[in-house]
């Protein structure tokens, strides 16, 4: 299914030489030391609730700072973003665990992402969460108006500036992420994960659905246990600050193991900022509108997964 669907419709360009790994001792890291997992995105859309959960399985060790960045290096740097190699790798100092990784939301918008972190370790597992696109939208206006990163109040206005923005106008005073603001962009699903399929098998690729993992989580979690090779477990914490407390002292190990520059790129309040408070509303014209554009590219994503997505995503 996977392969039909990308000779039918994806064509790659020539990658670029260029990649964060080039210059690094790559070959100094052994591979069973070197991250195995990755939560590539998308934003917004429960990665954070899925990191939180799977920090506290006694196999497995994920980066304190959850989006490095370091392998998008088509992206502009975030305030967060790591781009020295050494920097990096002591993210991952200690991970004796059978499962390693990082959870970058915009791994999966990047071009570059797919290859370097094929590069890094061609037996790593990717771990996707979708969620309905103008969903998506409205929770990361609403992230970037409160860092920010946008400071148009207006959604549908915020969104049709994105061709201008583009091109450099209209930029916030204190954006520090302008590929974010391009809004519908990031929302072509299928299309960003058919460059992950050029590199990984369709085995090494789990894509969850926003919707699945909020009414039955437990159930998710399990399939995500089995997909990464590990023991059962069902011990999960059931709110966010209890699953906060369970991995503190992890946290703090690891937090002492990193240099000052890595550590300051540590937000103190980052789970208070990005914990979704109140959206931006929709006119209910411009939804439809939103709908409407959206459902090609659903059925592009259904074709993809083999899952009618359509049904689930539009049934309201």
């Amino acid at each position: 299914m996977v392969k039909h669907w990308l000779n039918a419709t994806f064509s790659e360009h020539s990658p670029s030489n260029h990649s964060p790994l080039n210059h690094s001792p790559l070959n100094d890291w052994p591979l069973n030391q070197r991250p195995n997992v990755f939560i590539i995105g998308a934003p917004r859309s429960g990665t954070s609730a899925l990191y939180l959960s799977l920090k506290q399985h006694p196999q497995v060790s994920l980066s304190v700072l959850k989006e490095p960045h370091f392998l998008a290096d088509d992206l502009p740097a975030q305030p967060h973003t790591i781009t020295d190699w050494q920097d990096y790798q002591s993210l991952f100092t200690g991970s004796n665990t059978a499962v390693r990784g990082e959870g970058s939301v915009w791994y999966l918008s990047s071009e570059h992402a797919p290859r370097n972190i094929h590069a890094l370790n061609p037996e790593a597992k990717i771990i996707v969460l979708l969620r309905r696109p103008w969903q998506q939208v409205q929770s990361l206006h609403s992230l970037y108006l409160r860092t920010g990163n946008e400071d148009v109040t207006d959604l549908e206005q915020a969104i049709e500036l994105a061709p201008q923005r583009l091109n450099g106008q209209h930029l916030p005073d204190q954006h520090y992420f302008c590929h974010g603001l391009q809004y519908l962009n990031n929302t072509y699903y299928a299309r960003m994960l058919a460059r992950y399929y050029r590199y990984f098998a369709p085995e090494q690729i789990r894509v969850l659905i926003f919707d699945d993992y909020k009414q039955d989580n437990p159930k998710t979690m399990a399939q995500v246990c089995e997909f990464l090779n590990l023991s059962p477990y069902s011990d999960w914490a059931t709110s966010q600050q209890e699953g906060q407390k369970r991995v503190r002292s992890t946290v703090m190990k690891q937090l002492k193991q990193l240099s000052p520059q890595v550590r300051q790129k540590i937000h103190p309040k980052l789970v208070q900022i990005h914990k979704t408070t109140a959206v931006s509303d929709y006119r209910p014209a411009y939804l439809n509108h939103l709908k409407s554009l959206f459902k090609a590219q659903t059925q592009e994503l259904s074709d993809l997964l083999g899952r009618d997505l359509y049904t689930t995503w539009y049934k309201d």
